[in-house]
């Protein structure tokens, strides 16, 4: 987490080195030069540990109360150096408190806000930092400052700023409430987008509604030919590879015209360096066919071809965007026969959604390979999927899949239940298996126990909702079930019950 390494014996050269480079730099923080200070002075403590070690590997070299002596010395040595590092650990924290970019260039307004969750701040950084290890860094902190910042429940809303000078909630109009909202969110929002190497969100105007809704889960299939950084740390975008500076450069803020064009040639699938998007989806169903189609196409193993898979809500609010809203927020700005197709035709609404820059997706999402999917059981689950010409196809492909599968079947088999459990299991570990096993169950309109679909809020014939495809709402369906079920029965059933208890279930036959 620090980067100082105080293990080099017996001098602790290295150390010396990060404390002059700190006092060259001229930072602010004077507790933090002055705990790693001390902390550089433990040299001697060093030179005793290593004293012991030699005594440890080769006992000719004292007596054995020689021995015990030095062990017990040393023993208050890695007391003094274990609170001196502490202090150190501490002082990390609050100096990335102190260096939150902006914080001197701001309002009277956000000093006081700022100056109010001082304790709060300095709190959220040491867990931040403490949870990441050797990983930290600044943007995680400031990111989770953004997350509590702009949830109406967050430890750092401002609410509880104005409700502890203003004498409750509902002295000021409501409009008055919501810009000061506002401004306190774009505070943390320009300060998210000043640490090097953090995140670049999704921000527009204050009139814009609803926005920011996601599906449950987003999907982004990769191999060695897509465009960007792809790997189980990093979703880059082709600008943000070249380290340039206008990765961090909201498309939202871009003048109209420019941001069109830009978001027109992404999603028509033109590779440019100045593009600074990626591309997700909500349809497992999709990614797994455009996983297929690519192997194929690019003659690669299904080793090599892999689907990322995450959650939204672990990260923070505006990281994604579903297409379709930036689609009409910009179609008056740009001629495009493309943009009225996306905007027309629901039948290839297959849930896009689009981050910007750099997404850091450890330790945030799982990733299975198109083999480990094979291995698991997909073509059992899904034989349509091994079809030979089906390969060769895409987003044609995917319509005739999902047309096939909106076909009621009469049951689903428990053989079914166990194998989508077991691709679940074996592929999205980070996920709860019961769940993952719906979404996987929900590309074919089945039956369900005790009440159909309709009867949860869902009509298989419906148009394609804001988060995507017929499978999808299918899916969030029937979320809404398990849950009810859960609920009714204390959740005392394993996963396998859980399926039996959803779907109308019989014994194994031949799948359609």
């Amino acid at each position: 987490m620090t980067n100082l390494d105080i293990t080099d014996p017996p001098s602790g050269q290295r150390l010396r080195d990060n404390v002059a480079t700190l006092r060259h730099h001229g930072r602010a923080d004077q507790r933090l030069y002055y705990s790693v200070s001390m902390l550089q002075r433990q040299g001697h403590a060093l030179e005793r540990a290593e004293k012991v070690y030699r005594i440890l590997s080769d006992e000719s070299l004292t007596t054995p109360e020689g021995r015990a002596a030095e062990i017990c010395a040393l023993r208050d040595h890695c007391r003094t150096l274990a609170t001196l590092a502490q202090e150190a650990v501490d002082s990390i924290a609050d100096h990335v408190v102190d260096c939150i970019p902006g914080r001197n260039d701001t309002s009277e307004l956000q000093r006081n806000l700022l100056w109010h969750f001082e304790a709060d701040l300095r709190r959220i950084a040491r867990e931040v930092l403490d949870d990441a290890g050797v990983d930290g860094a600044k943007w995680m902190v400031v990111e989770e400052y953004y997350n509590q910042a702009s949830k109406p429940d967050g430890v750092l809303s401002s609410d509880l700023y104005y409700d502890s000078v203003d004498g409750g909630a509902g002295r000021f109009p409501a409009d008055t409430e919501r810009r000061r909202n506002r401004e306190w969110v774009d505070f943390w929002i320009r300060a998210l987008h000043g640490c090097p190497g953090g995140p670049t969100l999704f921000h527009p105007p204050a009139d814009w509604q609803d926005w920011s809704h996601c599906p449950s889960k987003l999907f982004r299939t990769y191999d060695s030919h897509s465009t960007g950084t792809n790997n189980p740390i990093v979703i880059a975008s082709l600008l943000s590879e070249s380290g340039a500076q206008k990765s961090r450069d909201d498309l939202l803020g871009l003048p109209a015209g420019d941001a069109a064009i830009l978001l027109h040639k992404h999603l028509n699938n033109a590779a440019f360096d100045s593009d600074n998007l990626s591309s997700w989806t909500s349809s497992l169903l999709f990614a797994i066919q455009y996983a297929i189609y690519r192997c194929d196409r690019f003659r690669l193993s299904p080793s090599d071809v892999s689907i990322c898979v995450l959650d939204p809500a672990d990260f923070p609010r505006g990281q994604f965007m579903r297409d379709m809203t930036l689609i009409r927020a910009y179609r008056e700005h740009i001629v495009s026969e493309f943009f009225d197709f996306r905007l027309n035709r629901d039948d290839y609404n297959n849930g896009e959604y689009l981050s910007q820059g750099r997404v850091y997706i450890a330790r945030r999402s799982c990733v299975a390979t198109l083999a480990q999917l094979e291995q698991a059981g997909l073509y059992e689950l899904y034989p349509q999927y091994a079809d030979a010409h089906g390969k060769k196809q895409w987003t044609n492909r995917v319509l005739d899949l999902r047309a096939l599968w909106s076909i009621r079947k009469p049951t689903t088999t428990m053989a079914e239940t166990e194998t989508a459990l077991r691709i679940a299991k074996k592929c999205f570990p980070r996920f709860g298996a019961a769940d993952m096993a719906l979404m996987l169950l929900a590309f074919r309109n089945c039956p369900l126990n005790g009440a159909g679909l309709e009867d949860s809020g869902f009509a298989e014939d419906h148009a394609a909702s804001q988060y995507g495809p017929v499978e999808v709402d299918r899916y969030r369906a029937l979320l809404v079930k398990a849950e009810e079920i859960r609920k009714d029965d204390n959740g005392l059933f394993s996963d396998e019950d859980l399926l039996r208890k959803i779907y109308l279930c019989a014994e194994d036959e031949e799948t359609i």
